[in-house]
């Protein structure tokens, strides 16, 4: 073998073995960082954390407030807020998009009027649809087709004065039925009067509450209990003034 082939070899041999120790040094420092970047490292998810899914909008202490004509209409106050695209089956609609808030506190503003088509003495909340398109032309996306928020609390207030108040474990609104649905234990307090219900549906036109619901009145000396299907937002039947139908 001449000395020239002798040094070709070595030089090969050379270039293998430094190769070699770049490679291995790589994979050291690919595993060292990713050690290192908690980020990389799968956790389990915190049992009162809403399942947000991955998305490119994803803001954390969100609020807002809608407005028409110089009046709120409504504020929101979210520990999360999140966007999806609407999908049709399997397909995502480029257009529509799907908003949901997690911990959030949803104010509705509007006036007590007296109800004259029903009895002078009714008093009722009146308000605009707190969630037309037009009052969410400052959100951060628009095209919006569903919004959902869990939990929830639902205050509905005239001026200062809060009319009533409603949590529940879970809060949709029907675009298309121009409804508000609260599902999961929802509970609420107006006055002297309490709710409680396994699901309430309140229309934006009218702003009454349908469901099975369980209306708890304090008295001074014994509370007075009674069954209803539907209630407005001071929680007693809204064809007779200051009585429950039912009770």
């Amino acid at each position: 073998m001449s000395i020239t082939r002798v040094r070709e070899n070595a030089s090969k041999y050379r270039i293998a073995i430094i190769a070699g120790a770049c490679c291995l040094a790589f994979l050291l420092l690919f595993v060292t960082h990713w050690r290192k970047d908690p980020s990389q490292i799968p956790s389990e998810r915190a049992p009162h954390e809403y399942p947000f899914p991955d998305s490119p909008l994803d803001i954390k202490g969100f609020s807002y407030q809608g407005m028409r004509d110089g009046q709120t209409l409504i504020s929101i106050s979210a520990r999360r807020f999140n966007v999806q695209k609407k999908k049709i089956g399997a397909f995502s609609v480029g257009l529509l998009n799907e908003v949901s808030f997690e911990n959030a506190t949803f104010r509705i503003y509007g006036k007590i009027k007296k109800d004259n088509q029903q009895d002078p003495g009714m008093l009722r909340f009146e308000s605009d649809n707190p969630f037309a398109s037009d009052i969410f032309n400052g959100f951060p996306v628009q095209g919006i087709s569903g919004i959902q928020a869990s939990p929830i609390i639902l205050e509905f207030l005239a001026g200062d004065k809060r009319v009533s108040s409603l949590i529940a474990k879970n809060c949709r609104y029907d675009v298309n039925g121009k409804s508000i649905l609260l599902t999961g234990k929802v509970q609420g307090v107006s006055g002297d009067r309490r709710i409680s219900a396994d699901n309430l549906r309140i229309p934006t036109d009218s702003f009454l509450l349908f469901g099975s619901i369980d209306v708890v009145t304090q008295g001074v000396e014994t509370d007075r209990s009674s069954k209803m299907t539907c209630v407005d937002l001071f929680f007693q039947s809204p064809h007779t003034p200051g009585k429950d139908k039912n009770s």
